[in-house]
């Protein structure tokens, strides 16, 4: 997965009878710890008020959808989606990352998947029934974390009672209870387009329920996500100069800068994230070109003028590593801005050791 709400995985070590796989560093704490936070921090518990504010919380179900939704690109389904499995890199970051693919399934040529897996409170009613499922069952579990943000507690049952009848009461209410937004006092203050998106998501009949991509442009998720300021900004001229450069470079040079990008950490490519944002707008993690043609050309009318169409075209085809594809990934375009990125001798180091087969120097 090469997505930049998606855990980044650095390296692989196998042994005879082991795996070690390296992953991310995410020291910010997880999205259940931050909702108890808020709610211990306001004693939200026996109040009316929001754990998060309306736009808060649609911003956060925004980057779990973008995440989802790339899985999905790729015919996999999570099947444990819950907020424990969405971390910060930092205390103070709010951009999430999705972690955790221990029941991560590849779908079948068939599209669908079977067997029980997850989180009691965050299982689809498909899945309870015992037959197939698809990319589906994490949608709805998206409407399960979207309704407990918004009222720190789940639509079916309550997080209170964890124990094995509680379980079994779970099963039954996500099969028949109805969806009762309680309490009413709490739920006055959130939005009809808030209501309303939680109801698409936990429809019980999968065929009506959205798909992640849908999802991402429901009225709520498009009126109330957080519109970052870069929403409508052109590149900066570093970041242009990058891509020019990076452009008229050997394949030989494209390919270091592909190596160097896997061995920058967060905090060094924080505006390059940025960056990418401006382009990748509705949070795809992908950028086609479309929407490069649409940000570089208005670059072109400010200080890079002379920009034409054929020239944004090979920009966006030198990015690209493989030819085939028709999307420039996350680690391709920091490949591309590698210049812009706050590099060290530590990432030089790192990069000639991954090359470095031979281990001679």
């Amino acid at each position: 997965m090469d997505h930049p709400l998606i855990v980044r995985i650095t390296e692989v070590y196998e042994s005879f009878d082991e795996l070690f796989i390296v992953q991310e560093l995410c020291h910010g704490g997880d999205l259940f710890d931050r909702l108890e936070n808020r709610l211990d921090e306001s004693d939200l518990s026996g109040s009316t008020g929001l754990p998060f504010s309306e736009a808060q919380c649609a911003e956060y179900v925004k980057q779990m959808l973008a995440a989802t939704g790339y899985l999905h690109s790729k015919n996999i389904v999570h099947r444990d989606i819950k907020l424990e499995h969405f971390m910060f890199s930092t205390s103070e970051s709010t951009e999430l990352r999705m972690i955790d693919f221990g029941f991560a399934k590849h779908l079948g040529a068939s599209g669908y998947t079977s067997g029980l897996a997850g989180t009691n409170y965050t299982q689809a009613p498909e899945t309870l029934q015992g037959g197939r499922y698809n990319e589906k069952f994490d949608v709805w579990s998206i409407g399960v974390l979207t309704y407990l943000l918004m009222a720190g507690d789940v639509p079916f049952g309550s997080l209170d009672d964890p124990d094995s009848v509680k379980a079994v009461n779970f099963r039954q209410a996500i099969d028949h209870a109805p969806l009762v937004f309680e309490p009413t006092e709490r739920w006055r203050l959130v939005s009809d387009e808030g209501k309303r998106f939680i109801k698409r998501l936990l429809n019980r009949d999968p065929s009506q329920r959205p798909s992640a991509a849908e999802a991402m442009e429901d009225p709520w998720i498009v009126d109330w996500a957080r519109q970052e300021a870069n929403q409508n900004q052109q590149l900066s001229p570093e970041t242009l100069q990058s891509l020019m450069a990076f452009k008229e470079s050997s394949e030989m040079q494209r390919l270091l800068s592909e190596v160097l990008s896997y061995t920058l950490l967060p905090e060094q490519i924080s505006g390059l994230r940025d960056e990418f944002a401006k382009i990748d707008k509705n949070g795809s993690g992908l950028i086609t070109l479309a929407s490069l043609k649409q940000v570089l050309m208005l670059g072109a009318r400010g200080p890079f003028w002379f920009l034409t169409e054929h020239d944004v075209e090979e920009i966006f085809d030198s990015i690209k590593i493989s030819k085939n594809e028709t999307t420039i990934r996350w680690h391709e375009f920091v490949a591309a801005g590698f210049s812009k990125a706050q590099y060290d001798d530590r990432n030089m180091r790192l990069a000639f050791e991954r090359l470095d087969t031979a281990h001679n120097g």
